[in-house]
């Protein structure tokens, strides 16, 4: 995953929207509960809005095993205070 968010930042910064819809496609593709704040994160970053869709539903459904399943202290405030 690292990788992909390097690759999105990039095509981020160098304004090439295919390939960040890409990015896009492939995170949603292995959003899981261990990394779906990190997800929401990096889409709202970059304005991914239907995968940022995807991974706050994924932590709302699943609240109490998100909050198990990973470190939600790294995260700011406004991304773990919805659920």
């Amino acid at each position: 995953m690292d990788d992909a968010q390097d690759i999105l930042s990039a095509a981020d910064f160098l304004c090439i929207d295919p390939i960040k819809q890409h990015c896009a496609r492939f995170l949603h593709e292995r959003i899981t509960l261990e990394n779906c704040i990190c997800v929401r994160f990096l889409a709202e970053k970059y304005n991914l809005h239907d995968l940022s869709k995807e991974a706050i539903s994924m932590a709302t459904n699943n609240t109490i095993a998100v909050f198990e399943a990973e470190d939600s202290l790294e995260f700011p405030f406004e991304y773990v205070s919805i659920y």
